[in-house]
C-alpha cells in the first residue's frame, strides 16, 4: 500500500524503489503494466517515475486534474510526447484498474485490458537507458529523491511488471482479466 489511509496526513517517503544496475540494457520496445487502486483524488498523482542522472524526468505516468477531469500524464525523456493531458481514464476511488503501457515504434495504453489511446511518437523517440532509479507512488525531481507531497499515490500497487518486448493485445488482456 502507498498511504491508502485518507485520514493520515500525506508524506512523500512512503513509496517503492528500484535501482537498476549502473550496467544496464537500453529499452527501445516494451511493455510495462501494474494494477492499481485510489483511495484518494489527489491534484497529481504520480503511478510511477523513472529517472536518470541526467534527466529527471526519463519515464513518468501519472494522473493529473485540471479543471474538474482528470487526465493521464505521460513525460518521456523530458517532454511531453502527446501534450500535457492525452487521455481523460474513467477512474473512481476503491476500484481495482489494470494498466499497460506499450512503448515501440507508436505509443500503446491500455485500461483494464482494452485500448483506449494509440498514437504514433510525436518527437523522435530514443531508447530509454536502464540504469537508473524507479519509483512506484512518488515523483521524483532528482535521481531517487527530490519527493512533494503533493505529487503522490494514495492507494495500491500491485504486480509492477516491465518486459523488454511489446506484449500482444490478447497477452495484456489475459494479464488485466486474471482474478484480482
Amino acid at each position: 500500500s502507498l498511504q491508502p489511509n485518507v485520514w493520515t496526513e500525506a508524506q512523500d517517503d512512503v513509496f517503492m524503489k528500484y535501482e537498476f544496475p549502473v550496467e544496464g540494457p537500453k529499452l527501445e520496445d516494451f511493455t510495462l503494466c501494474y494494477r492499481f487502486q485510489r483511495t484518494l483524488l489527489p491534484a497529481y498523482e504520480t503511478h510511477f517515475s523513472y529517472a536518470l542522472p541526467n534527466i529527471d524526468n526519463a519515464l513518468e505516468f501519472a494522473v493529473e486534474a485540471n479543471d474538474g477531469t482528470y487526465g493521464m500524464v505521460m513525460i518521456y525523456n523530458g517532454g511531453y510526447p502527446y501534450g500535457r493531458q492525452f487521455y481523460q481514464p474513467p477512474l473512481g476511488l476503491y476500484t481495482w484498474y489494470h494498466f499497460c503501457h506499450v512503448i515501440s515504434s507508436s505509443y500503446l495504453l491500455f485500461l483494464d485490458g482494452k485500448l483506449v489511446f494509440s498514437a504514433n511518437w510525436i518527437k523522435g523517440r530514443i531508447p530509454l537507458n536502464m540504469t537508473g532509479t524507479l519509483i512506484i507512488g512518488q515523483e521524483q525531481d532528482a535521481v531517487g529523491s527530490g519527493f512533494s507531497v503533493d505529487e503522490i499515490m494514495r492507494g495500491y500497487v500491485s504486480e509492477f511488471n516491465i518486459w523488454n518486448k511489446v506484449l500482444e493485445r490478447d497477452q495484456i488482456s489475459k494479464f488485466a482479466n486474471q482474478s484480482q
